[in-house]
């Protein structure tokens, strides 16, 4: 959109990473062990955006938890915990959604809820497919 109003492109990169800066120091107390984001989300949403990678390339911490955060670490969440936390905000949306909704389209809702908190696809679809066997049962 800044293209489109005549400033080149460094110039709207820097006050885009501006803003995004701005908005992860804002938002960085609330992105701790309570929040409904998945680790990744949060790891993401704290990073500092303070250099340009170029059109088109890849920034090899988009792929990857930074040093800082890595797995195993004590004062990273653990895979345990996202899971959790999916479960937990999985059986929440499943408390409002309709009895008779179909089954196809429940999972379709809730795995898209998670899908953006950050949550994997693969453990969003697993954690899905347990919490809605686990209300089954409950139910019948």
């Amino acid at each position: 959109m800044l293209a489109r109003r005549g400033y080149t492109s460094a110039t709207a990169y820097a006050a885009v990473s501006a803003e995004l800066t701005a908005w992860a120091e804002a938002e960085q107390p609330s992105l701790g062990r309570g929040s409904a984001l998945s680790r990744r989300a949060r790891v993401t949403a704290g990073r500092e955006f303070d250099s340009d990678p170029g059109p088109g390339a890849v920034d090899a911490e988009d792929s990857a938890l930074d040093e800082n955060h890595a797995v195993g670490t004590p004062d990273s969440p653990s895979l345990d915990d996202d899971r959790e936390r999916a479960a937990d905000l999985v059986r929440t949306k499943l408390r409002s959604l309709p009895r008779d909704l179909d089954r196809e389209k429940t999972i379709r809702r809730l795995v898209g809820l998670l899908a953006r908190r950050g949550f994997t696809q693969s453990l969003a679809y697993s954690v899905v497919k347990d919490e809605m066997a686990c209300a089954a049962r409950e139910d019948g």
